[in-house]
């Protein structure tokens, strides 16, 4: 397991700590406060008492946690027209907030060394005495000299005034002078920017520096097999890069026995309804994901090229289903329907991907490979089910059915039944114990990803529900966009959907009583009919489309998920105005769309970007994020490697969380 990074903020104020922790949580990193010793020490011995502090918590770590620096941060008001600080806060007068921040590491051997190290620390013991939970071999870094400590300096700065008038009448909840200081460039305090949740300051991009230094990675996500070549933007809409170029070309997605049974036939809708690749440059970009819109399908490298296709088909599978798209509503049904969704889509794509598309490979009979290592093919064997032993698209089409009923009813319910009752049909008898060795592998190795899932699923839609308001503007605004793309259809399974419309077409109202099975029944109905059965109807099967069809679909889709910035900052007028002409340029030009026009518009996306940067509105990771992704929702991070132990039983999970 991969030990958490922390990094320790050295200061008294709990509100510094919090601020720290926004921009480090969007990296999966843990923050914690400890109050600076060195600032009582003895006359004479600051830098020795400061410097046995800073070293100790570096030292510190554990079997699953370890520090990767220590901040110090200062924050003060200068007057404007010289750098001194100012005495006394004056109503009126133009000052500069100047951040300065401290941060010392190891050097990066000595990190890999603690990170790679057991449970180890110095901090609450004389040097020299081992700790309890010390390994026997003693800390990796005790041998030889002390570890010299890495020291670095940021600083940031922006310029206000104080307004005395502004002065909230209770201070609980206000950070210093947050209430007082107005910057220049919003007329809006800290604190007012805080409350509409876009308050950077000095301090935060001092905190972003640091990021982008250290967090982002230094060479961007890639395949190790099927796409070595990669690309050179997170997101790319160059023909060459694009879905459908490497289904063309990917000798796995183009085996015989997948182009014979219709297969293959997903892959190439996939691409016709506009997926796109992401090579990620950082970890948010990473842990992104929403299929349909700006996510794109991510590469990710594995240790074999049978694994690696597998997971990018799987992914594939996803696109397939797209999220229902969430535009702001509240209801019990609402979240039940866009949750159940969501994981519908999880269950029907691990039986295309991981059961269907991999038996395709074995039985083209070109690849040596030891097929269980995909943990649920053992499974779809013992069920008996051949659906490609006539190689017709009719008989693959009612066997896929069978096995996305079963693995729907364990994915959203926990209730295996309908696989026992698959494998019993074909032994022609009962389970000996109830069960057999495939489903219980099946279920160690998927539960854990079905219960994260379901938490990560039910974290995301709490996160825009929370800001409902903002995705009801959202979708608004991009309505012209969408019907200009032809993306406001379902016809050919292509178009977006709405949780409304979803709702709609399966006769559930927001106060409709309906059980969980019911609900989940008629979604997966619907979405048969909708996204799947189209695709294996196509007399002759599915043709690619033109690079201009591709093109447009993508980057509409891509496009319409970026939308969302404008309508988090509707209170400044350049966002109606930045949109407005995206919006016009786009239904002018949606028929002659090409990669000049793309990049046009992506160009000037990005200057609005940097517009929200100087009006200290988005901080500079954010500006690096959002250039190539700007997500729905704040990141969550799940855990699916853990012991056995630490996930909840499946069934309890969706019970708790569907009944919230």
């Amino acid at each position: 397991m991969v030990k958490t990074r922390r990094i320790c903020l050295l200061s008294k104020s709990a509100d510094k700590l919090q601020e720290l922790d926004v921009s480090l949580s969007k990296y999966g990193v843990e923050s914690f406060r400890v109050d600076p010793v060195f600032d009582s020490a003895e006359n004479g011995r600051e830098e020795e008492t400061r410097t046995k502090q800073i070293r100790d918590l570096l030292l510190e770590s554990d079997s699953t946690r370890w520090v990767k620096a220590v901040f110090k941060e200062e924050m003060k008001l200068c007057k404007a027209e010289c750098p001194t600080e100012v005495a006394e806060l004056v109503d009126c007068e133009p000052v500069i907030a100047m951040s300065t921040l401290h941060v010392w590491t190891l050097s990066s051997d000595q990190q890999a060394r603690i990170r790679e190290s057991k449970a180890y620390s110095t901090s609450l013991v004389h040097p020299g005495t081992m700790r309890e939970e010390e390994t026997a071999g003693g800390s990796p870094l005790t041998a030889g000299p002390e570890p010299a400590l890495m020291h670095s300096k940021w600083e940031s700065s922006v310029e206000g005034y104080i307004d005395l008038s502004r002065r909230a009448v209770s201070l609980e909840g206000v950070f210093g002078w947050d209430d007082i200081f107005v910057v220049r460039n919003t007329s809006l305090s800290f604190q007012e920017m805080r409350r509409l949740g876009h308050k950077v300051s000095p301090r935060d991009n001092n905190f972003n520096q640091y990021v982008i230094q250290h967090l982002h990675y230094q060479q961007r996500k890639h395949t190790n097999f099927i796409n070595p070549n990669g690309q050179d933007e997170t997101i790319s809409f160059k023909e060459q890069t694009s879905v459908g170029a490497f289904i063309q070309t990917n000798e796995f997605m183009n085996n015989s026995v997948a182009v014979e049974t219709g297969l293959r036939d997903v892959f190439v809708a996939v691409a016709n309804n506009g997926a796109f690749f992401r090579s990620a440059k950082t970890r948010r970009e990473v842990n992104y994901w929403l299929p349909g819109l700006n996510a794109g399908i991510p590469f990710v490298a594995k240790k074999d090229p049978i694994h690696e296709i597998t997971f990018t088909a799987h992914d594939f599978g996803h696109f397939l289903i797209p999220d229902l798209v969430y535009t702001g509503g509240t209801s019990q049904n609402y979240k039940r329907t866009y949750i159940m969704y969501r994981m519908m889509s999880e269950a029907t794509t691990l039986v295309f991907a991981d059961m269907l598309f991999v038996e395709t490979l074995r039985l083209c009979g070109k690849y040596d490979y030891d097929w269980a290592r995909r943990k649920i093919h053992p499974l779809f064997q013992d069920t008996g089910i051949k659906p490609f032993e006539e190689g017709s698209r009719e008989t693959f089409f009612g066997a896929f059915r069978q096995l996305l009923e079963a693995n729907v009813a364990y994915c959203l319910l926990g209730d295996d039944s309908s696989w026992k009752g698959l494998i019993e049909r074909a032994r022609g008898g009962a389970l000996e114990g109830g069960t057999c060795p495939s489903i219980e592998s099946f279920k160690d190795k998927y539960m854990p990803f079905f219960v994260e899932d379901y938490k990560w699923t039910s974290a995301n839609y709490q996160n825009m529900a929370k800001d409902a308001e903002v995705f009801s503007r959202w979708w608004g605004m991009v309505a012209p966009i969408v019907s200009a793309a032809g993306l406001d259809s379902m016809a050919n399974g292509i178009g977006l959907e709405t949780v409304e419309q979803h709702m709609a077409a399966i006769g559930v109202t927001d106060a409709s009583p309906i059980a969980p099975k019911e609900l989940i029944e008629k979604i997966f109905n619907r979405t048969f009919e909708t996204r799947i059965k189209p695709i294996f109807e196509t007399p002759g099967g599915y043709a690619l489309a033109s690079p201009e069809v591709r093109l447009r679909n993508a980057f509409t889709r891509y496009l319409v998920g970026q939308f969302i910035i404008f309508a988090r900052f509707h209170f400044i007028p350049q966002s109606k105005i930045y949109a407005d002409k995206i919006t016009q340029f786009m239904v002018s030009n949606m028929d002659s769309l090409d990669e000049a026009k793309v990049n046009t518009v992506r160009a000037l996306y990005r200057s609005y970007l940097r517009h929200l940067h100087n009006l200290s509105l988005l901080t500079t990771d954010d500006v690096v994020n959002f250039g190539e992704v700007c997500p729905l929702f704040d990141p969550v991070y799940v855990f699916y490697d853990e012991s056995k132990d630490f996930y909840s039983n499946l069934s309890e999970v969706q019970a708790q969380i569907l009944s919230d």
